[in-house]
């Protein structure tokens, strides 16, 4: 699944297009749901899942495309009740959650208190797709 998209420069007449990559993020996100889907639903499911989803069979040990995460989500979706998907996606919240306060900041910014993730994990993503 690829998410970039081609757009018209602006003040052209659409004959110069340049390309939009997918964003950047942390591999936690599909880490950590894929975690939640061996604690739920056993190891060979996770496997399956993430084959659905076209990731990689190593942990990731810097930013990936966006894009990884919601084709994780969108496995989940084809292959879990609705139910299930969002079950996963809470523990997989809550694990993330967990880790916050443990992080070190590194941009300088304040971070939400640990556990901050947990009151809306990741089940309110599910339900956009």
């Amino acid at each position: 699944m690829n998410l970039s998209t081609v757009v018209t420069q602006p003040g052209t007449s659409g004959s110069k297009q340049a390309t939009v990559s997918p964003a950047l993020i942390g591999p936690n996100a599909v880490i950590q749901t894929l975690a939640a889907v061996q604690v739920l639903e056993g190891a060979a499911t996770r496997d399956h899942i993430a084959q659905l989803a076209g990731l990689p069979t190593a942990e990731p040990a810097a930013l990936i495309p966006e894009t990884s995460f919601l084709s994780l989500i969108a496995a989940l979706r084809r292959e879990f009740d609705d139910a299930t998907s969002r079950e996963v996606l809470a523990l997989a919240g809550e694990k993330t959650g967990g880790l916050r306060g443990r992080q070190p900041d590194t941009h300088g910014g304040s971070r939400a208190a640990p556990g901050a993730a947990r009151a809306g994990g990741y089940s309110g993503i599910a339900g956009s797709f």
